[in-house]
């Protein structure tokens, strides 16, 4: 599993724990500490490519390969691992992708198949995916985390000031990627819910700070920085 973020590990640490359950080995190089240390709680051999450059880490991904001779590498984001790896060469290996923000253009030629984190029926409903590569495969959400006591629910729904409302989770990017037009457009959204009577409470995973009722800030954490 190649993978360089923590929404994109979090992703392939599912799919390898599944796989371990059938005995199957896996391993990870990924180029952040945190995500180093998520995986290597989790019980996975991880190797670890961080302060080097594109070639560098290309280059060590090429020979972690060469020594492992992987049956499947597993691309955690098609987009992201491309700094990763990018073969010039064809391969034994089977290269597949786990993706969920690919508005799959100018496709890598060299995978094999790319599995988008979307249900068929949501995936097909959004205009802006190309679906007539037929190494497009929506598999569906895949379940990542760890279970959470109720204690821990009813503790943060106490300090978050949650009732009876309905709650509406949102990121819109990050960076490069943050697409501020669209907090506009859900701060209207849940201005006119509440409007509605529909008693709905946003939270922002941002970088920004917005003091308005019913809404919600929450910054990024230090270590996700």
């Amino acid at each position: 599993f190649l993978a360089n973020g923590l929404g994109e590990i979090a992703q392939g640490a599912a799919v390898a724990q599944h796989a371990r359950e059938e005995k199957i080995d896996c391993r990870f190089v990924n180029t952040v500490p945190t995500c180093h240390r998520y995986i290597t709680e989790l019980n996975f051999d991880s190797f670890l490519l961080s302060n080097l450059s594109p070639s560098k880490i290309r280059e060590s991904v090429d020979r972690r390969i060469e020594e492992y001779s992987p049956d499947v590498i597993f691309c955690c984001n098609s987009k992201t691992t491309q700094g990763m790896f990018h073969p010039d060469k064809e391969l034994d290996s089977l290269i597949v992708s786990l993706d969920s923000n690919w508005l799959f253009q100018g496709m890598p030629a060299y995978f094999d198949m790319f599995f988008v984190c979307f249900p068929p029926e949501i995936f097909k409903k959004n205009r802006n995916y190309n679906l007539s590569d037929p190494r497009i495969k929506p598999v569906g959400f895949i379940p990542s985390g760890y279970d959470i006591y109720e204690s821990e629910i009813l503790s943060a729904k106490k300090e978050l000031g949650i009732s009876n409302e309905k709650m509406i989770f949102s990121y819109f990017g990050r960076g490069v990627t943050f697409r501020s037009f669209l907090v506009d457009k859900v701060l209207d959204a849940i201005e006119l819910l509440n409007r509605d009577g529909k008693r709905a409470k946003l939270f922002l995973l941002s970088d920004l700070k917005i003091e308005k009722d019913n809404v919600i800030s929450i910054r990024w954490l230090k270590n996700d920085r």
